[in-house]
């Protein structure tokens, strides 16, 4: 219902509006296959977060079918995003946060899935994405309705994988241990096509796994030592845009 809040704040304002709004990989139908979702496979949730983030999408469809023709002023698209990971997240049931808890504590960090695939890609790399596609529908280009952004295909790794090596770049009091819980259904295989988003903006990853989950593990661990965050994140920031532009020139 809030996508249909602003959806409809958007219709009533009658101005001009650029609109990005940000669902989720978990949108698609989970088919547990190993192929790349597109934009175009058919949505669906098997659990109340995924189903939710799709009826999303529906809503955003239907908006601009009914209300926001060409003409009306208002250009949107939809993104859908894997699985992003960065240094400040402490949210909680979220792998990289619960893991630098259990590392901070000398606990070893419990995964109850550790087969299971995501799209793991540092949290800017979206985010510059959608600067972009807001960029290029303002100025009037056209802009698939629905766009992923995901990481490349080899960077598709397991929970299993994603946790040992941020173990290891923790180092001392970092371990590791596998509960399997049967009880939580969850997707196995997930992974995005970002084709349509190489195609349109130019867009492609700029860190590879290593380097994200390197870059995030620096963030944790001078957090831990008392540094000055804003002056790393700033820095990481810096760092990343220059890389980012030189890699995706359009």
């Amino acid at each position: 219902m809030g996508t249909a809040h602003v959806l409809e704040a958007i219709r009533l304002s009658e101005r001009p509006t650029t609109a990005v709004i940000v669902t989720t990989d978990k949108v698609y139908e989970n088919r547990e296959w190993i192929w790349a979702y597109r934009e175009e496979d058919r949505l669906g949730g098997h659990e109340p977060y995924a189903a939710s983030k799709a009826a999303a999408e529906l809503v955003i469809a239907a908006y601009r079918q009914a209300f926001f023709h060409p003409g009306t002023g208002v250009k949107m698209s939809s993104v859908r995003a894997g699985n992003v990971i960065g240094g400040g997240d402490w949210s909680t049931d979220r792998l990289i946060p619960d893991a630098i808890r259990a590392f901070r504590r000398n606990e070893a960090l419990i995964l109850r899935n550790p087969n299971a695939t995501r799209p793991w890609q540092h949290v800017f790399e979206p985010l510059f994405g959608y600067l972009d596609i807001a960029m290029a529908l303002y100025e009037g280009l056209q802009i698939p309705s629905a766009m992923n952004f995901g990481p490349e295909l080899k960077d598709v790794q397991s929970v299993g994988f994603v946790s040992q090596m941020m173990a290891d770049l923790w180092g001392s009091g970092a371990k590791v241990e596998v509960q399997i819980d049967k009880s939580i259904r969850e997707s196995q295989l997930l992974a995005l096509d970002n084709s349509l988003a190489r195609s349109h903006l130019n867009w492609a990853p700029t860190l590879s796994l290593e380097q994200a989950i390197s870059q995030t593990i620096t963030w944790y661990k001078a957090y831990s030592a008392g540094n000055d965050m804003l002056q790393l994140s700033l820095e990481q920031l810096a760092r990343f845009e220059r890389q980012y532009y030189s890699n995706n020139v359009t």
